[in-house]
């Protein structure tokens, strides 16, 4: 055997005496219990770190300034959640005598995966049990879709972290918006150099950061302590993320010229988060368009959240200047009798049948403005087809010319846009 080969032998064997001596060491050592210990935290770190990796943050938020998490407590049963329950019911039941069929879409799938019980419940006008599922709203399956955050964040949530992931995705949509609104420079990476320098400006006063939008929006960015929501605590007060990131909407549609006394509708209203925030700032005829299930999540949070009599559900014929109708309601108004239009985070997952319908009818009863901010991915969605997109669809009616399109200050891959009515001569042109 030459040299070379000796080597050769040599190394193999030392080798694999390597391989077998850091197996039989890594055995001991893994055996540990502080290195399992350690083992644990690295991997929810990482776990943890994975959020922050995503695109859906508008800032690069891992390691910045995050206020404590925060869990509202359920409702307690009182005569007035009884009397919110009582009322989304009746409601629900109205609707369900004239309802029509929606077209395939997304929420159709959901009714059945997520919104089983509780629609079995009002359908059954079993008061306790609904009362019981919307004391908890936010710590349900009646959220799915409509909400930051899963019912599986509550307990995480109640420790009272900062850096758990809806801690800091509040901090990224306050920055957000004090930058939409002016009161903060948008950080510059090309500017500040480097990653440490960016990083500086996510080590902020939030109280403070709160303090000045709120002064110079003239608007309450706070969220009611109701149904188990989940948030943050800032200066001793509670905030949601859809607090924060709907109050842009308020401000940028006033921005556009909407007045305390003008009629608004929104088509797709969440939870009815938009609608109370509008409401705290002086909005008196506002009107959700929704699923009649969906309506029903919506009553409830509107009823607990702002005085009962100021809310009006389909059917009730006080003078309630919020209002929550099913979808057909939409189309029976008459022709240019609405001032704004709004649609944020829906049309897309509507049926694409019934999409269509809405942008016909949208063209017919705008007065003013049609206000939109939706994604424009177009996904599949599994026994439904391709979703919607509204530059496409609103183009399809020929009664809308689009005023502006830019990307959304508040959600990654969002497109806010607004759209004013063709008048008849104008569209006919067009045609």
């Amino acid at each position: 055997m030459d040299a070379v080969d000796t080597r050769a032998v040599i190394r193999n064997i030392l080798n694999r005496v390597s391989e077998r001596v850091l197996q039989a060491t890594t055995a001991v050592v893994n055996r540990h219990p502080r290195v399992r210990q350690l083992q644990q935290e690295i991997a929810a770190r990482d776990e943890a770190l994975k959020w922050h990796r995503l695109p859906a943050f508008m800032h690069n938020c891992h390691g910045a300034a995050g206020a404590p998490g925060c869990v509202a407590a359920f409702d307690q049963p009182t005569p007035q959640t009884r009397e919110a329950a009582r009322r989304v019911i009746d409601a629900f039941h109205r609707s369900k005598a004239d309802a029509r069929e929606a077209a395939p879409s997304l929420w159709g799938i959901a009714r059945g995966i997520f919104y089983q019980e509780f629609i079995g419940a009002i359908e059954a006008r079993n008061v306790e049990q609904v009362e019981s599922i919307l004391a908890r709203t936010f710590q349900t399956s009646i959220i799915w879709g409509t909400c930051h955050g899963s019912p599986q964040c509550a307990t995480e949530l109640a420790r009272g972290p900062r850096d758990h992931y809806l801690c800091l995705r509040a901090t990224d949509v306050l920055c957000s918006l004090a930058e939409a609104v002016g009161v903060r420079p948008p950080p510059s990476i090309e500017q500040l150099h480097s990653y440490g320098g960016y990083m500086q400006q996510m080590h902020i006063n939030l109280e403070e950061l709160v303090a000045r939008v709120e002064s110079a929006t003239g608007l309450d960015l706070s969220f009611p302590r109701v149904a188990g929501a989940m948030g943050v605590e800032i200066g001793g007060r509670f905030f949601t993320i859809g607090s924060i990131h709907h109050s842009y909407s308020v401000y940028r549609l006033r921005e556009l010229g909407a007045q305390p006394e003008d009629s608004i509708v929104e088509i797709g209203g969440g939870y009815g988060c938009l609608a109370n925030l509008f409401a705290r700032a002086g909005y008196n005829n506002y009107e959700i368009i929704d699923l009649p299930w969906i309506n029903a999540v919506q009553g409830y949070f509107l009823l607990r959240s702002l005085p009962p009599e100021s809310v009006c559900l389909y059917g009730e014929d006080h003078g309630g200047g919020i209002r929550v109708s099913p979808c057909w309601a939409f189309h029976q108004h008459a022709e240019r009798s609405i001032d704004y239009v709004m649609n944020i985070n829906s049309l897309p997952e509507i049926g694409l049948a019934d999409a269509r319908e809405y942008l016909a009818s949208i063209a017919r009863v705008t007065r003013k403005m049609f206000y939109s901010i939706n994604q424009e991915t177009q996904a599949a969605v599994p026994g439904v087809g391709q979703q919607g997109c509204v530059p496409a669809l609103a183009a399809e009616t020929r009664r809308l010319q689009r005023v502006s399109r830019f990307l959304n200050w508040m959600e990654q891959g969002y497109v806010e846009e607004h759209y004013v009515p063709l008048r008849e001569n104008a569209a006919l042109r067009a045609a």
